[in-house]
């Protein structure tokens, strides 16, 4: 189902028209940017839900196309700075396992039942 059909009528006319023409050349734009046509059509999706939210905004059809490219951008480099933080909370959970590999395993406590050191 595609979220502009159902979005068109409250949409600006300009950006109604703009939007769908011109998917084509913004998934282009991101692919060549990514790299992944996974995380191009991700990001794609999220730009075109900032385009609908924010289409009581876009201004005149001059200046329809500036408007879209900003947002184009503004989305990318979100998508950039989420990648970002989720690799840097990638690589500390990896070198807090290892930590925790390498830790010696407590000793139980001879009142702690077998099961929940097992768990442990």
């Amino acid at each position: 189902h595609d979220p502009l059909v159902h979005a068109a009528p409250l949409l600006d006319p300009a950006v109604s028209r703009r939007l769908p023409a011109g998917r084509t050349g913004f998934l282009a734009c991101l692919r060549r940017r990514l790299g992944s046509p996974d995380e191009a059509e991700d990001v794609l999706q999220e730009f075109s839900l900032k385009v609908i939210r924010g289409a009581r905004t876009a201004g005149h059809d001059e200046t329809i196309n500036a408007w879209l490219g900003q947002i184009l951008r503004h989305t990318l480099v979100d998508h950039y700075r989420r990648r970002a933080v989720r690799l840097r909370c990638e690589g500390a959970y990896a070198r807090e396992s290892r930590l925790a590999e390498d830790a010696p395993e407590p000793e139980a406590d001879p009142g702690t039942p077998p099961c929940l050191t097992a768990a442990l």
